[in-house]
């Protein structure tokens, strides 16, 4: 039985038929503007007992916005960046539910040379999917893959071990679970983070550009770029003091939860988000400043070159002395 990658309509029409499977609906359109969610919020009612949606995609002017499951609200939806968009259609990713048996696929001879390592679903995946198919992870940014795309974005062996090692550690999937408890409060705090899940971090990055080519230190490469994507996350719509203030709760859980994730995986990695008092010419190896965002936020200039932090934008990683990645503040 063959499930297509997505659904897609227009977000006035309230609703899609997906196929032979069933349908879906969804509420939280301005009864005043079709093309509008109130308040970026959407709850989707899936009345297709075979399909589960695992993704959702607004197209806005020609550009896709992902939305994110809400804590605690089950088929809720949200982000707040489409709380005025004018949406032109809705893009539902689906697969088979959990209690939907597809046909096993053929046994396959492999033609790699490097030795196969045995298929394991990813934490979360049905376990009735194909040894072959490949399961849908979330996008940081950008659009939604088509199906070419995503059937041509394979993980090379050596990197799923990897990822296979690591689903197997307890201590990491507590964390990873921590990680996901971290992205939820700062949503509590009114902060949409906008990074995958801790069910599905370790895959989002075995797909990310040169993984293959970063052995036999996946730890670090995990490490340095969830770091990274932090920074990226913590800044992205930072503009002014109130919504710096308003975001350092959530900022403080995120930063803890990397830390514990990134122990996990290696006791010899540190993650510190706790910058020196005065960051100036001695501490620029190891910590950064956004001159530009510190005046935004009217941080003024303690001395030539120095600044007093008040926020953290991205930890420091380090390996003992070696700066993987330096921090950064404001």
């Amino acid at each position: 039985m063959t499930i297509p990658d997505y659904f897609e309509a227009p977000l006035g029409d309230r609703g899609i038929r997906l196929g032979t499977f069933g349908s879906a609906e969804w509420k939280g359109v301005d009864p005043d503007e079709p093309r509008r969610l109130v308040g970026g919020h959407l709850r989707l009612m899936l009345r297709a007992p075979k399909l589960r949606v695992y993704d959702i995609w607004a197209e806005v002017d020609g550009g896709w916005v992902q939305l994110n499951p809400v804590p605690g609200q089950a088929d809720a939806w949200a982000n707040e960046d489409l709380a005025e968009a004018r949406i032109d259609r809705l893009r539902l990713w689906v697969g088979a539910s959990w209690d939907m048996t597809l046909e096993p696929a053929p046994p396959r001879k492999s033609t790699l040379v490097e030795p196969e390592v045995a298929y394991t679903p990813p934490h979360g995946a049905d376990p009735s999917l194909p040894p072959g198919s490949t399961p849908y992870v979330p996008v940081v940014e950008g659009e939604p893959p088509l199906p070419s795309e995503r059937e041509s974005v394979r993980i090379p062996s050596r990197v799923r071990q990897w990822v296979k090692d690591a689903r197997d550690d307890v201590v990491v999937i507590a964390f990873l679970e921590d990680w996901t408890q971290a992205c939820a409060g700062a949503a509590g705090h009114g902060w949409m983070v906008g990074l995958p899940r801790g069910e599905d971090l370790l895959e989002v990055y075995a797909r990310t550009a040169g993984a293959d080519r970063r052995i036999p230190d996946h730890d670090q490469g995990f490490a340095r770029w969830l770091t990274i994507e932090v920074g990226r996350a913590t800044r992205s719509g930072l503009l002014d003091r109130r919504e710096l203030e308003a975001r350092r709760p959530g900022a403080r859980l995120l930063h803890e939860a990397l830390q514990n994730l990134v122990r996990a995986l290696a006791d010899d990695l540190s993650v510190d988000f706790s910058p020196p008092a005065i960051v100036g010419t001695a501490s620029r190896h190891e910590w950064l400043v956004d001159d530009h965002l510190a005046a935004a936020v009217d941080n003024p200039v303690l001395t030539p070159g120095s600044h007093r932090p008040i926020f953290v934008l991205r930890p420091r990683l380090a390996r003992g002395v070696l700066v993987v990645v330096e921090g950064e503040v404001v």
